[in-house]
């Protein structure tokens, strides 16, 4: 058992040096990494979506032209929709439709170019297949680098969430590219949001709030329901009174916003 844990805490140092290694990377040279990947990226998209719809085999010369017209075609989009421009630890819905954009603008390229040298009747089925791929590609690699690079921490302070509302889901995305602090679940006294998932966490009844603690070594519990009353705040503190967890209340974001709150006051 010792030496089992002994190769764990290995294993997690290395994924950590490793992570702290290519955050601290220059950002030319983080760049240089995505463009270097996403090019095998797209050239692995081409190739599958000619291996699932063309029937006839494809030459050599019309595989190069296919792959390097339409590597030229993404690259330039995913540039000019500041794909590089972005940081990985940071994207957020956006990436969603600019890789849509991309893999839509490349596919039209791809189907056009297969079209129009014969080697399909059907353009529009290419295009669907190879944007399938592409998106697929492009959001999955961005989400796994954005996991590993910072949901994958193990020397996060473990969170739960008290409320499940507009508010608590606003806490939870804003601590999505933070350092020190993970979101593990919400709880919420709402029967109608048990059982589901928001921001992709689990939400709780407060009667499995002990038992998430102590699962997850949850260090602190974020209040985030600014609108309920005095009395209801302090019946639920004084339940959490008795656990080994820091209270904190999150204040409203549209009172942080127009100034009626500050941060300081969470």
């Amino acid at each position: 058992m010792t030496e089992r844990r002994n190769r764990y805490a290995s294993v997690q140092a290395s994924e950590l040096a490793l992570r702290d290694r290519l955050i601290h990377l220059p950002r030319r040279t983080k760049q240089l990494l995505m463009l270097f990947s996403d090019a095998a990226g797209f050239l692995g998209c081409v190739a599958l979506a000619v291996w699932v719809h063309l029937i006839n085999p494809v030459t050599g010369n019309e595989l190069i032209l296919l792959a390097g017209s339409t590597l030229i075609v993404a690259h330039l989009l995913a540039r000019y929709l500041g794909f590089y421009h972005s940081i990985v630890r940071y994207l957020g819905m956006g990436l969603l439709m600019a890789g849509a954009r991309v893999a839509a603008g490349s596919a039209i390229i791809l189907a056009s170019i297969a079209w129009w040298t014969g080697m399909t009747t059907q353009p529009f089925r290419l295009a669907v297949v190879y944007g399938a791929f592409c998106g697929l590609y492009l959001i999955g690699s961005r989400y796994f680098a954005q996991f590993f690079l910072v949901r994958r921490s193990y020397d996060k302070a473990k969170v739960v969430i008290y409320g499940a509302g507009e508010a608590g889901a606003r806490v939870a995305q804003a601590m999505q590219g933070n350092h020190a602090f993970l979101p593990v679940a919400f709880i919420d006294d709402n029967r109608s949001l048990q059982d589901k998932r928001i921001n992709g966490l689990p939400v709780y009844p407060s009667i499995e709030l002990e038992s998430l603690i102590a699962k997850h070594n949850v260090s602190r519990v974020l209040l985030a329901f600014p609108s309920a009353s005095r009395q209801r705040r302090q019946q639920i503190v004084a339940r959490l009174e008795g656990l080994p967890v820091r209270v904190q209340t999150v204040p409203d974001f549209d009172d942080l916003i127009s100034g009626k709150s500050r941060v300081d006051d969470i």
